[in-house]
């Protein structure tokens, strides 16, 4: 019993199982070492595993494989790279600037979805998808408007084939603004009329807007000092050289002299206007007064957009030509101008009630340093009593032009179509107010004529863009919900997440993004491949 015993126990310790380590060029691998006992040769026998490296060192992850999946902010650029297309906007730019488009469309894409200065645009890069564009540093840039200012026949010929784009262009209105600068070395920087009432030097320019398209159509920079009046016969002769003819031309009061209407009139390209008058000529005047009693009679009364309005017409005469001449009148404005008017005047009256003067030139030296400049003529000095007493004349001449309106036209238009097409001028002075606060152009950061000049450009590129998708927001009454700043907040929640270069994943779509899409008649399913 004792001799099977201890050979029971022998020929467990030949069966028991091991783990050896075994070096191979440096690397320590493990094997399971089995023993068993070989009856036909009589002997212990080892049988082997292989199990795997011993403790085995985790692949460090590179930065290239870290790279294969990128999120990217989608919606906006989507929305705004659609559009570009949509309107012709990027086909026409690259034909003129093939090396340049995509970078001048990009600083678009940006000024409309950021808010933000210009040199953050990189940041801005980096978190946007923008297929096949290059990142661009400030001094980039910088280097790009130089380079576009440079090139002033690309910019004019651009200007040329985006007319005849959007050809037939029926009608256009005209007006002029001014952008501040703080420059001191750019001599296209000028002292003039600055219509913000800043203390800044500035350039003047002049915008072009096309009413069926709501879109803007042409641009000029002028320097600082020039008269808005003085830009008016240059810009149509640009017109008519672009092939624009036969269309109407709504201009603002500012616009207005005798050789600037005349011109109109006798122009070969058969261009109508609607032009305001100034009540500074004598004419106008007489008109007014002419017709008061008349253009405040009942039977003379309509409505436009709820206003109430009257209406007599006649015709006016510069040098040989003939026009015909409407006067509205706008009764709640002129109760409105009235109220404003005689509160201000008994407000500085009062100030002065009791005070004499001993002679005109002290009358005078007050008068010029404690009155307005828009009230020095409703008062006057009274010699027998050394006192101030209102200008009954003037003032019942300035009250009597109050709510009213002269405008002349060379067409048969009627009262109604008048007054829409100068009421819808509106249009071009809200480019100028995007322009000048939504993309933070109300201040031109350029120390030269060149880069001023390039700055300019991309502006009006981005006004036709905003432009576009404010015509469709309108619409679509996508301004009940959004601004259009956040419309694109609203659509840049869609991210575009890629994989391995190969897989493409977009973030579900919200109700309220799949509304926006569809108002601008985006097939996501179809365009999703950008």
């Amino acid at each position: 019993m004792r001799i099977i015993a201890i050979n029971i126990v022998i020929n467990k310790l030949l069966t028991m199982a091991y783990i050896i380590e075994q070096t191979i060029k440096g690397k320590i691998y493990l094997y399971n070492v089995e023993s068993y006992w070989d009856k036909a040769k009589k002997q212990s026998r080892q049988k082997r595993t292989y199990i795997g490296p011993k403790n085995p060192v985790k692949k460090a992850i590179s930065k290239q494989e870290l790279k294969e999946i990128t999120i990217k902010k989608y919606g906006s650029v989507f929305l705004l790279k659609y559009m570009s297309e949509k309107i012709g906007l990027k086909n026409t730019l690259s034909e003129i600037f093939p090396e340049n488009f995509d970078k001048i469309l990009n600083l678009c894409y940006y000024q409309i979805s950021d808010e933000n200065p210009e040199y953050l645009f990189e940041y801005w890069f980096e978190q946007n998808y923008l297929q096949d564009s290059k990142k661009m540093s400030s001094s980039k840039i910088s280097e790009l408007y130089t380079t576009i200012g440079n090139s002033q026949v690309d910019i004019k010929m651009f200007l040329k084939n985006w007319i005849e784009y959007l050809n037939p262009i029926k009608t256009i209105y005209y007006d002029i603004t001014s952008i501040s600068s703080y420059s001191e070395n750019n001599d296209f920087i000028e002292w003039g009329y600055n219509r913000d009432s800043e203390k800044l030097a500035q350039l003047n320019l002049g915008l072009v807007y096309c009413k069926e398209s709501s879109l803007p159509i042409y641009y000029q920079s002028y320097t600082g000092s020039l008269t808005d009046v003085k830009t008016l016969k240059n810009t149509v002769d640009f017109l008519s050289g672009f092939g624009l003819k036969e269309f109407l031309l709504i201009l603002d009061r500012g616009f207005f002299s005798t050789s600037n209407i005349l011109s109109l009139a006798k122009d070969k390209s058969n261009i109508s206007f609607i032009q305001p008058l100034p009540f500074s000529l004598k004419k106008v005047r007489g008109l007014a007064r002419k017709y008061a009693r008349e253009t405040s009679d009942y039977s003379n009364a309509f409505l436009y957009n709820d206003s109430l309005l009257y209406h007599s017409s006649d015709t006016i005469d510069f040098e040989d030509e003939t026009f015909n001449a409407h006067i509205f009148l706008n009764e709640k404005t002129k109760q409105a101008q009235k109220e404003a008017f005689l509160k201000s005047l008994l407000s500085i009256e009062q100030r002065f009630k009791n005070k004499t003067f001993e002679s005109l030139k002290e009358y005078k030296d007050f008068r010029n340093n404690e009155i307005p400049d828009k009230f020095k003529l409703f008062f006057k000095w009274r010699k027998f009593d050394k006192k101030i007493e209102k200008n009954r004349r003037a003032i019942n001449e300035y009250l009597s032009k109050n709510g009213i309106f002269v405008m002349a036209n060379n067409t048969d238009l009627d009262r109604l179509q008048i007054i829409d097409y100068y009421r819808s001028k509106d249009s071009i002075e809200k480019v100028f107010d995007v322009m000048k606060n939504e993309l933070l152009g109300k201040r031109l950061r350029a120390h030269s004529k060149e880069s001023a000049e390039g700055r300019l450009f991309v502006k009006f590129i981005t006004s036709i863009l905003y432009s576009s998708i404010s015509k469709i927001m309108k619409e679509k009454a996508l301004f009940k919900n959004y601004s259009l700043r956040e419309l694109m907040l609203e659509l840049n929640k869609i991210q575009r997440t890629q994989i391995n270069k190969k897989n493409i994943i977009f973030s579900e779509l919200t109700k309220k993004q799949n509304k926006i899409l569809e108002a601008f008649d985006i097939n996501w399913k179809e365009k999703h491949s950008y």
